[in-house]
């Protein structure tokens, strides 16, 4: 089977599984072969896959999964430092964690991020636990927990995809007594590796000690530069700054990629009940930060306690979780409770505001399109833009970096 004929497939969304004359057998030799392509391709960097429902899913996401990296940080934007006045108390941002995922390319971007210095302080609940924090104007790194799918509960470098979440460990540390009153915003920053040419388009390769090629089982390494995707205008000027005519050529490709990516990473304030025995009830979180910003306050607040900001974050599977109340297209738990139907409507209307982040096909799509998303013809379109968009990130970007600002309101 041609990628042609597999990329076909999106076109009928999250219900193809029952209409697609295509083998599960043939799908997973097709997905095996894209594998040992990819593996390749990235320097057989580790590959972690999720067998998931579908043939349709496993097809289109497991190019997700085998290209996508993550890395976190915290950044506050006052020119002073890490201390930043709110309201009537000052205080210091931290993390509870010091495990980095993806540590040597987040130094790629910028050396300044460091891990924080190690300091024990009590929580608000009084609990004595071990932070990280920085005094200078260095930016903190912010790392999540481990993957709550990983049941060794390591920290670490973690390629992740559609369907995986998590809690960012933030924290806010009074240097005084006080209120606490800070504006929190949440940022999804693409990055894509690529490959360094030199001027005849001969792809550059890393030296060993001795001056050889790098040989890594079997295979060359190539060098490669970390970019960070912001505009079309300079990412082909960064892409080309390494020859990268490819790159250049393929320039908008990648930065709608990006745009995706921004767009399927959504922020939540709670986290839902995914352990109720009534699997009708089950869901992710609550409180959805569909603006990526919140006001934080927390009054009578103490020297030198830790405060948590609860803040998640959900890459999710489908779009019938997002958008579907209930029913059989809908696959895997809802992002947020069925019943909380205010929460609900903030999710269409995100997906309305943001469609052109959101959809591969969003010049098809009206907002009366999105509010309808139960009409088997309207769901049968989105899910071919939101399964297409998640086809574009897992092709064209390497690595993103959650960036959270803290803001004295």
């Amino acid at each position: 089977m041609s990628e042609k004929e597999i990329n076909n497939l999106i076109q009928t969304g999250e219900t193809a599984k029952s209409e697609s004359p295509v083998s599960n057998k043939e799908a997973e030799e097709y997905a095996e072969a894209r594998l040992e392509d990819l593996k390749a391709k990235n320097n057989n960097r580790k590959k972690r896959l999720i067998k998931l429902g579908t043939m349709l899913t496993l097809t289109v996401l497991i190019l997700v999964f085998t290209t996508i990296a993550w890395f976190s940080m915290n950044r506050t934007v006052e020119t002073s430092g890490m201390s930043v006045t709110a309201g009537a108390s000052t205080f210091n941002v931290a993390t509870s964690e010091d495990k980095v995922s993806y540590e040597a390319q987040l130094k790629l971007v910028d050396a300044g991020y460091e891990k924080g210095t190690s300091i024990s302080l009590k929580n608000k609940a009084g609990e004595t636990g071990t932070y990280y924090m920085l005094d200078s104007s260095q930016s903190l790194i912010l790392q999540c927990k481990a993957n709550p799918k990983d049941k060794t509960g390591v920290s670490g470098d973690k390629d992740i995809g559609p369907g995986d979440w998590n809690k960012l460990n933030l924290f806010i540390v009074p240097s005084e007594d006080g209120t606490i009153n800070a504006t929190v915003k949440a940022e999804v920053i693409p990055f894509v590796e690529l490959e360094e040419k030199d001027t005849q388009g001969n792809t550059k390769y890393k030296k060993d000690e001795e001056g050889n090629d790098l040989i890594i089982n079997g295979k060359k390494v190539p060098v490669t530069k970390l970019i960070k995707v912001t505009t079309l205008a300079d990412f082909q000027t960064e892409a080309g700054s390494i020859n990268n005519t490819a790159a250049v050529t393929n320039a908008q490709l990648y930065v709608d990629a990006a745009n995706y990516l921004k767009g399927h990473i959504m922020f939540f304030g709670g986290q839902g009940d995914i352990t109720n025995a009534k699997e009708e009830l089950r869901y992710y979180f609550t409180n959805p930060y569909t603006t990526r910003q919140f006001e934080f306050e927390e009054t009578n607040a103490s020297e030198n306690v830790a405060y948590e900001v609860p803040l998640y974050w959900m890459w999710p599977n489908t779009l019938g979780q997002i958008a579907l109340s209930s029913g059989t297209n809908r696959k895997g738990y809802p992002v947020v409770s069925d019943s909380e139907t205010t929460e609900k409507s903030s999710l269409i209307t995100y997906l309305q505001t943001n469609k052109s982040a959101v959809f591969s096909n969003s010049a098809d799509l009206t907002d009366a399109i999105i509010a309808n998303p139960s009409d088997s013809d309207n769901f049968k379109l989105l899910s071919k833009g939101y399964n297409g968009a998640d086809l574009s990130i897992g092709t064209y970007i390497s690595y993103f970096m959650i960036e959270i600002t803290v803001e004295k309101q």
